[in-house]
């Protein structure tokens, strides 16, 4: 580039030498733009820096020319992707005062370009080329920055370790946490010096021997670049959960957080899980005792109540003339006692039965026990003018005798509770989508169905709806039902619309499942 005509030639002595001058000695790339952004100087290290052609730029080139000329080629923001070139005119346009940006050439080399408004107009563009080490190191310096930020902002401790277990980062969390003291906190700390201060004060580690270990022996755990997970309790009683990840290049990462209230609740939860197992252990011990005093009490029951049923029905047969009306409608009444006594002694033995007497679990093909059902109530299913249908049914695990019970219970009672017109049933099957392995039965019914206010009531042990002559029964089937899916490890429920009818739901397990 040839100089202004004003530069003095190198006849001139050093102390008159023209500033310009001095500018072509630089190592940065100069342009001195007027205050309407039109070019008033550059030094040839300027034109080598962008590889402008030969002649292209002049003296009073507007800066617009030289940034679309750069834009086209491929000149870019190296830190920003998503600005243009354009937008960096415009901050200068704009006189947004002194600043810094680094445009990546298309070669891949990256230069700094330095903004700085001149007095009374103008500005100077300084340029200079970032080698590839200053990049890397300016990018480690913003990304230790960065780190810094994130690990000051976290509830837990970070400790990070480089190849040689030196600390190359670390929050104040990790040290406030372990209460280690201000001299062990700052970078370049060994791994080493930590460790010993905490073997010397006494803290215990889930991940080493009762004495703690050997220093040479926790020294090459943290350098054979495993994850590890242990607990730490301090001499205060708290407790540290500690993770160590190992990082690609060598070293790790530790992380500490505070899980002294988490084991307390752990500890009280698991008393608590205790009290409560010895109290299901009283009652299932109880229950085992009732179920065999009722077992014991109703077959004790049954010989001297067949005794009094049996002389009841011969004094009617023998002396029935002599008795006169009010006789013969008082033995009626003890007849009838004995007859309704005998019922509920006999429910009462089933109903006791089903935890005591029950078979081991096999699979059960649910087909074959709706026809077992269905043969056994075909007289009652015919005097109703009633239908019985079912979707196909699967096999399930559990004991034959008391499926057949359990829908015989569910569909008798359909049957017998009906309305005015057929009774009509359904059974049907899906697979549980609440509990994996088990399958929903249902038994649906167009009968005289039940308010929402007995539905907890009907399960329970000889508890009637209806009057005693209206419908037959001592209210002991739904019990029993209960009783029966409970034993098969399942729950059973009902929905119901008084004058339209029920269904009554109950899971089983599926075949090969355990109940």
């Amino acid at each position: 580039m040839a100089a202004p005509k004003h530069i003095k030639t190198a006849e001139h002595v050093p102390g008159d030498l023209d500033p310009w001058v001095i500018l072509e000695a630089l190592s940065q790339g100069i342009a001195v733009f007027d205050s309407d952004a039109h070019l008033l100087h550059h030094n040839q290290r300027f034109i080598e820096l962008f590889d402008f052609p030969e002649g292209f730029v002049n003296p009073g080139m507007p800066l617009g020319e030289i940034v679309e000329f750069n834009r086209a080629r491929g000149v870019k923001d190296h830190n920003n992707p998503y600005a243009t070139l354009g937008d960096l005119a415009g901050r200068i346009e704009r006189r947004a005062g002194a600043f810094r940006v680094e445009l990546e050439l298309p070669d891949g080399h990256v230069l700094a370009l330095r903004h700085a408004p001149l007095p009374g107009g103008g500005f100077v563009n300084t340029y200079t080329r970032i080698t590839s080490r200053s990049i890397a190191e300016e990018e480690k310096r913003r990304n230790l920055e960065l780190l810094q930020d994130v690990l000051a902002n976290m509830a837990d401790g970070v400790r990070v370790f480089d190849e040689e277990l030196k600390l190359i980062a670390f929050n104040k969390r990790a040290f406030e946490m372990m209460d280690i003291p201000k001299e062990f906190q700052r970078i370049g700390m060994s791994y080493e010096s930590l460790a010993e201060f905490t073997r010397r004060r006494g803290d215990y580690d889930s991940d080493a021997s009762s004495d703690l270990a050997s220093m040479e022996e926790r020294l090459a755990r943290a350098r054979e670049g495993v994850g590890r997970s242990s607990l730490q309790q301090l001499p205060d009683g708290r407790i540290i959960q500690k993770r160590r990840n190992p990082m690609p290049g060598g070293g790790f990462v530790s992380t500490y957080s505070d899980i002294t209230s988490l084991k307390r609740a752990e500890a009280a939860l698991a008393e608590k899980a205790g009290e409560l197992e010895a109290a299901l252990d009283d009652l299932r011990r109880s229950n085992t005792e009732l179920e065999q005093f009722a077992y014991v009490a109703s077959h004790d029951l049954q010989e001297p109540l067949r005794m009094v049923g049996s002389y009841c029905q011969l004094l009617a047969r023998r002396y029935g003339d002599k008795l006169g009306e009010d006789g013969k409608e008082f033995v009626g009444f003890a007849v009838d006692g004995a007859e309704r006594m005998q019922k509920l002694i006999n429910d009462l033995l089933m109903y006791s039965r089903v935890g005591t007497r029950g078979k081991e679990p096999a699979p059960v093909d649910l087909e074959k026990v709706i026809a077992a059902v269905e043969q056994n109530l075909k007289i009652a299913i015919g005097e109703s003018a009633g239908t019985v249908t079912h979707d196909p049914l699967p096999t399930v695990m559990g004991d034959d005798v008391q499926m057949i019970q359990l829908l015989q219970n569910l569909i008798g009672n359909a049957l017998k509770f009906r309305r005015d017109v057929p009774p009509a049933v359904h059974v049907s099957a899906e697979e549980d989508d609440k509990t994996p392995g088990r399958w929903t039965i249902s038994v649906t019914d167009n009968g005289i169905g039940i308010e929402p206010a007995y539905f907890e009531r009907i399960f329970l042990i000889f508890q009637r709806l209806h009057e005693r002559g209206k419908y037959p029964g001592t209210g002991i089937g739904l019990a029993v039902c209960k009783k029966i899916v409970e034993r098969h490890g399942g729950s059973i429920s009902v929905e119901s619309t008084p004058g339209e009818g029920t269904t009554f739901s109950f899971t089983l397990p599926k075949q090969g499942a355990q109940s």
